[in-house]
């Protein structure tokens, strides 16, 4: 199902949290373009969700604190559903927004990580899907929205890393 990556990476938010994990690999995997995932959906799903895509998402999520200790790139920062900018883009699935399903299908069970690893890849290089700049010239950040097919909402809200390592200082 659509939010089975999306659970996993509260999962991983809260272990990280409680200091039970210093990092997490948070990923899910679909192949929609099966014959046997293709007769599901058919069955389950309205026609708009229909358009199979395969796709594979790996995370990796450790705090901001660890991440700067360990000299790691930071694309993004995700932090729960909260506050944006007003222009902040919309990734995800049953709502108004940002939606990959018509550019690359629809990959169910990662399609929540699909939308959240693209937004955090438009915050990194600052153009939107479809090559359109950034609204915003002020910090950046992003919506990732999603309701799975229980009906419950996943939402997080991303934000660029401005405080960026030395290292990794475009020049």
């Amino acid at each position: 199902e659509e939010a089975s990556g999306l659970c996993a990476l509260e999962l991983a938010k809260r272990s990280l949290r409680a200091g039970e994990l210093d990092a997490a690999l948070v990923g899910a995997v679909d192949m929609s373009c099966e014959p046997v995932h293709r007769a599901a959906a058919a069955a389950l799903l309205p026609e708009d969700r229909q358009i199979p895509g395969d796709a594979a998402v790996v995370l990796v999520i450790k705090r901001l604190s660890d991440a700067r200790r360990d000299g790691d790139r930071v694309l993004a920062l995700v932090s729960d559903a909260g506050e944006a900018h007003v222009d902040a883009p919309v990734f995800g699935l049953g709502s108004p927004g940002i939606e990959l399903a018509p550019i690359v299908g629809h990959a169910h069970a990662a399609s929540g990580l699909l939308h959240l690893a693209t937004a955090v890849l438009c915050l990194h290089h600052r153009r939107l899907p479809a090559g359109q700049p950034w609204l915003s010239p002020d910090e950046r950040q992003a919506v990732l929205r999603l309701v799975d097919m229980a009906g419950r909402p996943h939402e997080h809200r991303l934000s660029e890393c401005r405080d960026v390592p030395p290292q990794y200082a475009k020049g």
